[in-house]
């Protein structure tokens, strides 16, 4: 991240500040306190710009005040914890209220969202970036550490690591300067060329008769004039929802296959010699190795489970092993059972992956009288909340209150906002839905 290996006296330690006022929670509704509701619908893209970029540097200098105590002197692991712990809910709180509305709206211009969210990610990384962090947790005398903070001080251990801070001054630099700088360059052309692949790809339909059965939702996202979804042309692309649903509804399977190898071609040498990602995913992978193994581990593998909850390789293998058997057979009685209705309807050939979507959904609708658009009629959105939270209320005890008071609204009036609760007790803004 920028700093020396070892680093120098935090007190000749200089931070630049933006030249804008300071943001309250009475200026700035991004900084209303985690325990209270966010306002979404007062949230500007300037109070998300500016509440969390004062929240991140609010971080960043209580890691600071951590390091101040911990070369003061200081022991006990509860007491330095708290020092951070206030700072990092603010900022996982307004980062959370950001990317909800970054995903549900158009207030955040995409560019800047994602400086902001490079800019979290390495405030977040402050607290595994310090020499003088590591040298303490690393030593014997730290005190009040059982329980929860047991667990929390082997993450932070762990943490450190594979950031390095075990190996020697030359590994430490190789593995910074080097492996982790070029697995990012790598990772970074290899999600642009994807991406370009993804969106390079466009087929348009004229034919009224290819789109017969498609539904509605389906036709207004394909339509050039989504207030007219069924006057064409329609554009067929590799967006998720779109790639999906035409591959159930398409009934040329010409067109499915087209999207289909259009799909499963994207960053290959035979669609687009100039987006082929081959080079940099065989560098990832080397890079990977090269990281794990200058680290200790045996490959990236056993590297990245060690903080997870499967454990180890081992455990994982045996999981999926297990499951192999009945999986393959299960799918091939479904294949089968596939197969046997498309010949019925007069398909002579082999079903092939594009083909699965298609007569799945025909099979549905032909052995159980079902089609998917029908059933959201028996599943209208009051009917489907009021089970969700029944059961959450009598499997975790947990209830949900709608929010209608004056300064709690959402982005939109579609959008209902609940409160959650768990008896008497008002869980805090992490938990609301």
């Amino acid at each position: 991240l920028g700093r020396p290996p070892f680093r120098t006296n935090t007190q000749h330690r200089v931070v630049l500040l933006p030249e804008h006022p300071e943001q309250t929670p009475s200026s700035n509704p991004c900084l209303r306190p985690y325990t209270e509701l966010p306002d979404f619908s007062a949230i500007g893209e300037a109070d998300c710009y500016y509440g969390l970029g004062q929240l991140l540097m609010e971080y960043e200098s209580a890691v600071c005040s951590m390091e101040d105590k911990m070369e003061a002197g200081e022991k006990d692991w509860a007491a330095l914890m708290e020092t951070i712990e206030a700072p990092f809910l603010a900022m996982e709180s307004a980062w959370n209220t950001v990317n909800l509305l970054n995903i549900t709206t158009d207030k955040l211009d995409m560019d800047r969202f994602q400086q902001l969210m490079r800019r979290a990610d390495r405030a977040l990384l402050t607290r595994y970036g310090s020499r003088t962090i590591h040298s303490t947790i690393s030593g014997s005398g730290l005190t009040s550490v059982e329980g929860e903070e047991a667990r929390l001080l082997d993450k932070y251990v762990l943490e450190y690591k594979n950031q390095g801070y075990e190996l020697p001054e030359k590994k430490y630099l190789a593995l910074n300067a080097q492996w982790m700088k070029r697995l990012s360059e790598a990772q970074r052309d290899a999600r642009f060329k994807v991406t370009m692949a993804t969106q390079r790809f466009r087929h348009v339909l004229r034919d009224p008769a290819v789109v017969r059965e498609f539904p509605v939702d389906l036709l207004r996202a394909m339509s050039l004039d989504s207030s007219q979804p069924a006057k064409g042309p329609w554009s067929v692309t590799l967006h998720p929802y779109v790639y999906r649903r035409f591959l159930q509804y398409c009934p040329d399977r010409r067109l499915r296959w087209n999207a289909f190898t259009a799909d499963r071609s994207r960053g290959s040498s035979s669609n687009d010699v100039y987006l082929n990602v081959a080079g940099h995913v065989k560098d990832i992978r080397q890079h990977r190795l090269d990281q794990a193994s200058t680290l200790g581990y045996y490959n990236y593998a056993e590297m990245s489970l060690a903080s997870k909850m499967a454990g180890s390789v081992e455990n994982v293998q045996s999981m999926l092993g297990s499951l192999l058997g009945p999986a393959r057979t299960a799918q091939q009685l479904e294949l089968a059972a596939l197969q046997q209705y498309a010949d019925s309807r007069g398909f002579d050939d082999t079903i092939r992956e594009f083909d699965v979507p298609f007569f799945r959904r025909k099979q549905a609708r032909t052995v159980f009288g079902v089609e998917e658009e029908e059933v959201r009629d028996f599943f209208p959105l009051p009917r489907v909340l009021a089970g969700i939270f029944s059961l959450l209320e009598e499997h975790f005890g947990l209830q949900f209150e709608l929010v209608e008071e004056q300064g709690s609204g959402a982005w939109s009036q579609e959008v209902s906002l609940y409160r959650v609760k768990e008896g008497e007790q008002v869980l805090d803004r992490k938990s609301v839905v």
